[in-house]
């Protein structure tokens, strides 16, 4: 079990979006839950351009899941 405190999460850096951009990330998420396996890559791309990343950080975000790097 993980405990998770208040001040653990005042550290994580939360990002201001858009009315817009936050339903397209719900569409993304539902079409998931539905089986729309198109749509986890669309998810990640938004997000990571949300996070300003760039593609060394992209790289070591998907190594870090997946154990290699996928595109």
């Amino acid at each position: 079990e993980v405990k998770i405190l208040k001040g653990n999460l005042i550290q994580l850096p939360f990002i201001e979006i858009t009315k817009e951009e936050d339903e397209l990330l719900s569409t993304y998420v539902q079409n998931i839950i539905d089986g729309d396996d198109s749509s986890n890559h669309l998810l990640q791309k938004t997000v990571f351009k949300l996070f300003n990343l760039n593609d060394t950080q992209i790289k070591h975000i998907k190594e870090k899941i997946y154990g290699t790097t996928k595109k």
